[in-house]
């Protein structure tokens, strides 16, 4: 009895030393990384909070491809690091560190969530930089209910799963001094009614790129009979249930379906032999480079998106998009977009493709190569961002 009691009081007395809370009843999932680059010889140094994702700097990310957001976070560190920050990084989604963020002071608060809520709360005279990945949180919520309501017609069946709401909400915008958002120009206008930011800056997300692909003129005669569905989390928001509605009455086409969710695989009618289900779809593997080769288009009706990475990672291998305007892209060919999302609308558009000529496709393969490649990357990502860093807090570029 008495050895165990002084075991009790050794591990109370180990965690107090180690800072960790003794009185709370569950851990959090994510880790409250402190003091990187901090310097204790400077008594001015900036300090700075990321409130975004901490997976990156608590594991291995080499090897498989999982997220663009995992070699992106890195690359926004390491920005801060350029400029002398000492920086605190935090999971968006964390709240077991909220009263220890409350109770510190920052020069500089950048992410989003309840951290950075917390922490623009507790500095108000610092710099409150909110990163949005997608668009405005009410247009996104709008959309997907139209989405939501046209499965109701066709299926009659109400489904709850949607990806708004669970990362932004639309009052922590409030708090907000400038927004760095991901998207173009049509992304950009659901923020333009915050009146409270002073400077709206956009970024383009940094596509996988397979090191092991080459570029080779692909036989069309076969391959302008295959899309790609490249999505994620969000089957019926990325229009993934209207596809399969034009696909299944089409035996002659071939849909390649990657990143749809177990979960959402219910969500679906009945799927013919020429809708393939992929799954997790590693962009390094070589699994990948068979499926582009194999197909001409990468096609995504979505309601609303910041700007479709998935899209960016096709085009940077060769796959004509065939888009919504809300995927957040910039295309030179208006004849690109979908310009609507029924049904009879995409049957049209998928057909219309699959009749274009082999020497107008085999053009927009080669630009959309060349052109994705050369604008959408982590050097762009990285320039980009530190323009933006530089403009908020009139630091001076640093050339290393």
């Amino acid at each position: 009895m008495v050895k165990q009691r002084l075991k009790n009081a050794l591990i109370y007395l180990i965690k107090r030393l180690s800072g960790i809370s003794v009185d709370s009843q569950k851990m959090s999932p994510f880790p409250f990384i402190q003091n990187i680059n901090r310097d204790l010889t400077q008594i001015k140094q900036p300090k700075a909070l990321i409130s975004y994702i901490t997976e990156p700097f608590s594991k291995n990310i080499e090897g498989k491809s999982f997220h663009t957001n995992q070699k992106e976070a890195i690359q926004l560190l390491k920005v801060f690091l350029k400029y002398n920050f000492a920086v605190d990084i935090c999971h968006c989604l964390e709240e077991q560190a909220l009263n220890s963020i409350s109770q510190k002071k920052y020069d500089l608060v950048f992410g989003f969530g309840k951290p950075f809520v917390e922490a623009c709360k507790a500095n108000p005279t610092a710099i409150k930089f909110i990163y949005c990945t997608e668009a405005f949180p009410d247009f996104v919520k709008q959309q997907e209910q139209k989405r939501l309501d046209y499965y109701f017609e066709r299926y009659g069946k109400k489904i709850t799963v949607s990806r708004h709401g669970k990362f932004y909400i639309p009052e922590h915008f409030n708090y907000a001094d400038y927004l760095l958002y991901k998207g173009n120009s049509v992304t950009g206008d659901t923020f333009k009614h915050l009146k409270n930011i002073s400077k709206q800056f956009p970024i383009a997300p940094a596509p996988f790129l397979n090191s092991n692909y080459k570029f080779e003129a692909r036989d069309l005669e076969k391959t302008k009979k295959c899309f790609v569905w490249f999505g994620s989390y969000g089957a019926v928001h990325k229009g993934l249930d209207i596809l399969v509605d034009v696909f299944n009455k089409h035996p002659e086409l071939q849909l390649i379906v990657c990143g749809l969710w177990k979960e959402e695989i219910e969500l679906l009618p009945i799927l013919n032999e020429n809708i393939v289900v992929k799954g997790f779809m590693d962009t390094s593997s070589d699994e990948f480079i068979n499926v582009v080769n194999s197909s001409s288009f990468v096609i995504l009706p979505t309601c609303s998106e910041g700007m479709s990475a998935g899209v960016l990672t096709c085009m940077c291998h060769g796959l004509i998009p065939i888009v919504s305007r809300e995927s957040g892209i910039d295309l030179d060919n208006e004849e690109q977009y979908l310009e609507d999302f029924h049904v009879d609308y995409i049957e049209k558009e998928v057909i219309k493709w699959t009749n274009t000529q082999d020497e107008l496709l085999s053009v927009l393969h080669k630009t959309t190569f060349e052109k994705t490649r050369s604008q959408f990357n982590l050097n762009v990502f990285t320039d980009c961002f530190e323009r933006h860093l530089l403009h908020i807090t009139n630091l001076k570029s640093i050339d290393v």
